[in-house]
């Protein structure tokens, strides 16, 4: 899109000389109508797939809260475990949450 910007406004001297803004002007509409509706589609997914990996990593959570809970109530579990074991899932699901933002910033940057 930034190619045909370019394009279209900085060859002044040629579009001045042709005089053939009735063709140029819809070709940067194009482009812009093109970029905004590959922009959204990309941002829709990003926010699917940001608000997935959100549930997945409260449902981890959850469920490890829950298990360490039931385990060290019935005893099969100290609470040193207990205690080691939430901030691993803590941990698991920020190390998830950089994954996920480092990827989204190099596919951004395509």
């Amino acid at each position: 899109m930034n190619g045909t910007m370019v394009d279209s406004y900085t060859n002044a001297q040629t579009a001045m000389l042709f005089q053939r803004s009735d063709q140029e002007d819809p070709r940067v509409v194009r482009a812009m109508k093109k970029h905004v509706r590959f922009s959204l589609i990309s941002h829709t997914w990003a926010f699917i797939m940001d608000s997935l990996m959100a549930w997945l990593n409260f449902a981890l959570l959850g469920a490890l809260f829950l298990l360490s809970f039931v385990l060290w109530m019935n005893g099969m579990m100290t609470a040193g475990g207990v205690a080691m074991a939430l901030p691993v899932g803590l941990r698991l699901t920020e190390v998830s949450r950089q994954i996920f933002d480092l990827v989204f910033g190099v596919s951004e940057d395509v």
